[in-house]
């Protein structure tokens, strides 16, 4: 198993949100040995998480790909409620992709311009490595031509009735999560007849 680690912003006292910019993500492998006991896994996070706030989860080995290469997308939402729960998706996403090959291979694990850095620096650009496939035309939105049978899976219908309905299941699933830290703020304001309104784009990435 492999271990992306992204350090957050903290925005409020109960809300902290992954880095934009990709600075600071590393990936780490999470043998067997490592979970073996609890002793074992406080090990493993005292020698690979500094101090500080940070996202531990597991990394996606079997991402959807654009031309072979691994991708992550900015998508814009806006709450307009949130008793009850008012959710409104713009229907395109902007891509990130890398400029690389996707590998899960174990000597790429460490290869950021793979798994982090999208679409990349200027070093992943201009790498003589086998593995640079550099795109073009480089999309720049999840409705243009060439995206839906550029991806793998392939196919309008895939994308449309499968990996964006998911994407807008796991936004509404995060926010039913999230909303309880602060409805009680919002019902305290409502029951002192207070109007507001807050405006808080979070960082849009997927």
């Amino acid at each position: 198993m492999h271990l992306i680690l992204t350090p957050t912003l903290t925005l409020t006292s109960t809300l902290t949100l992954a880095s934009p910019n990709q600075v600071g993500i590393h990936m780490y492998s999470y043998n067997e040995a490592d979970m073996a006991s609890e002793e074992a896994t406080s090990d493993w996070l005292l020698k690979h998480v500094p101090d500080g706030t940070w996202v531990l989860q597991e990394y996606v080995m079997n991402p959807m790909t654009y031309q072979g290469n691994k991708f992550d997308l900015r998508v814009w939402t806006m709450v307009t409620s949130l008793d009850p729960l008012r959710i409104y998706l713009l229907g395109t996403g902007i891509p990130k992709v890398s400029q690389w090959k996707y590998s899960k291979a174990a000597e790429f694990v460490k290869q950021q311009c793979i798994h982090v850095l999208l679409p990349g620096t200027t070093e992943c650009f201009s790498s003589r490595a086998k593995e640079v496939n550099i795109i073009q035309p480089y999309p720049h939105t999840t409705n243009g031509k060439f995206w839906y049978h550029s991806m793998s899976p392939p196919g309008r219908d895939f994308w449309v009735k499968k990996a964006w309905r998911s994407l807008e299941w796991q936004l509404t699933e995060l926010l039913l999560l999230a909303r309880d830290s602060i409805l009680h703020i919002d019902h305290q304001l409502k029951r002192k007849g207070v109007s507001y309104k807050r405006v808080a784009p979070p960082p849009p990435l997927v």
